[in-house]
């Protein structure tokens, strides 16, 4: 399943989903936490997706965090300046 991180940060080819759509706030941690697993509560079956970082790390932790919790396996897909396109960094 193909997810971006934060829909209000950068727009990203091929991604629809997003688990944060919205703006959020960097400072609320346990926010952070209860939106994304939310967002992640959504995804019927779901045992992997491929994330699209769009750089605010806070969401990133507490989305790796949430899915770990949930035995869901991430890939990491982060976006090269040099050639505009994503390369993947898998979670262990």
């Amino acid at each position: 399943m193909k997810i971006g991180l934060c829909k209000s940060r950068h727009e990203i080819d091929g991604v629809v989903e997003y688990l944060f759509p919205n703006s959020v706030n960097p400072l609320d941690l346990s926010g952070l936490e209860e939106t994304a697993f939310i967002a992640v509560s959504k995804m019927e079956n779901v045992k992997s997706i491929d994330l699209y970082v769009t750089g605010l790390t806070v969401a990133l932790v507490a989305a790796l965090n949430v899915c770990s919790r949930e035995g869901i396996a991430v890939t990491l897909y982060h976006f090269n300046r040099e050639n505009g396109e994503y390369y993947p960094q898998t979670v262990q």
